[in-house]
């Protein structure tokens, strides 16, 4: 985990103590716990630690350095989590992307979605893999779509209602490319993308049901 994958992690599953320099991150799974102990210590010069409330592990080291870094080149703004992101602009792409992976690691959604229309006499049934994210800064939201439109990869517009701002990656395509630039770290998000990824790589369009089929001979997956 590179120092900036772990600042995106905190940005969007931990925060920054308001009058301590203390660093949290927090998760339910115990294999990303350990994976996230063991890289943050080689950041911080005191021992990390951990401990575990109402099913979730809280991760906390208390380092000035490294409070004071993630501050000041990351915008990690000190207090519970903050939903006034400002994304980071005093790094470069490859730092953005690898920020970006860890902020996806801890807010980012990934699933199937299906779709059925009515068109006269024939049902049309449309399955795909979908990324989403779905925050309150809207400025983040706007910033990561651009981002990963610079790599090539199709973002739908920015929607917004009630505060929260998303968008969507749609597609078996777009899914597959996304994926092969952001690689997920996140053990039931490996697992999710492993499944769709598996699903959706042989397939092919019936005209006449409208219905996406899957070549048979691939296992099915149920994440």
């Amino acid at each position: 985990m590179k120092f900036s994958y772990m600042a995106g992690l905190i940005a969007a599953d931990g925060h920054l103590e308001k009058y301590r320099p203390y660093v949290y991150v927090y998760t339910n799974n115990k294999r990303f716990r350990d994976d996230i102990v063991k890289n943050l210590q080689k950041f911080a010069k005191n021992k990390v630690t951990y401990k575990l409330r109402k099913r979730v592990f809280q991760i906390r080291v208390s380092d000035r350095k490294l409070y004071e870094k993630f501050k000041r080149l990351y915008h990690i703004k000190p207090g519970k989590k903050s939903h006034d992101i400002t994304p980071p602009v005093h790094i470069n792409r490859k730092e953005k992307m690898n920020f970006l992976i860890g902020f996806f690691d801890g807010d980012c959604s990934v699933f199937k979605e299906v779709q059925r229309y009515k068109r006269k006499t024939m049902m049309s049934i449309y399955e795909y893999p979908v990324i989403e994210l779905q925050i309150k800064s809207k400025d983040f939201c706007i910033w990561s779509k651009e981002l990963l439109e610079t790599y090539g990869i199709h973002v739908s517009k920015v929607y917004g209602k009630n505060d929260v701002y998303w968008w969507r990656i749609k597609g078996a395509k777009n899914f597959r490319k996304f994926c092969r630039i952001i690689k997920f770290k996140h053990p039931l998000k490996l697992e999710k993308v492993r499944c769709l990824s598996k699903e959706f790589k042989n397939y092919f369009y019936c005209k006449k049901t409208g219905k996406v089929l899957f070549n048979p001979l691939l296992p099915s997956a149920h994440c």
